[in-house]
């Protein structure tokens, strides 16, 4: 297993979604955010938002409440 990054504060309007996609751009990954503003580019992976917005186009794979809490098995 790998460390955690370290915990970075986001601070300013639209800021949390803006570091979120700095921060995914270019990976593969889970981004889980409230609001669907964060726009990572060239990012893999799968999302999931609260509220509709501009990473629904993305190209990340969305999944829904249910998704997360499904049986696997």
């Amino acid at each position: 297993m790998l460390s955690p990054d370290p915990y970075r504060p986001a601070t300013g309007e639209g800021r949390p979604d803006a570091a979120a996609a700095e921060e995914a751009a270019g990976k593969r990954g889970f981004l889980a955010t409230v609001h669907g503003t964060a726009t990572p580019k060239g990012a893999e992976g799968t999302v999931y938002r609260l509220f509709p917005g501009r990473v629904d186009g993305s190209g990340l794979r969305r999944v829904t409440a249910g998704d997360l809490v499904a049986d696997p098995g």
